[in-house]
């Protein structure tokens, strides 16, 4: 029982580290990088976009208010901007004949 015990557990531990040795032989030799499976390169884009979205917002706001102006209807602030191409959005998406109800 004892030699059964011993080359079972020697087994076992020869195929871990064999399977664990393979693993770690095929990542090295993997051409893609970390970076690539993790997506840091695009987290970077979105925070930029953020950035950006965050600076301009003003802007779009006070363009869309010098047009609302100009045809004599009411300023907006954000929110409410907001709001609205919210609804126009949904709106969109609730009349497109080819948009999945699912999802």
């Amino acid at each position: 029982m004892t030699v059964f015990a011993d080359t079972f557990a020697t087994g076992v531990f020869t195929v871990l580290t064999v399977g664990i040795g393979a693993l770690l032989l095929l990542g090295l030799r993997s051409p893609r990088r970390t970076g690539d499976i993790t997506d840091k390169k695009q987290h970077r884009a979105w925070g930029t976009m953020h950035e950006i979205e965050e600076r301009d917002v003003g802007s779009m706001v006070d363009g869309v208010n010098d047009r609302r102006r100009a045809r004599g209807a009411a300023d907006l602030d954000e929110g409410d901007l907001r709001d609205e191409v919210e609804r126009q959005q949904v709106g969109r998406l609730a009349s497109d004949p080819n948009r999945d109800p699912a999802g």
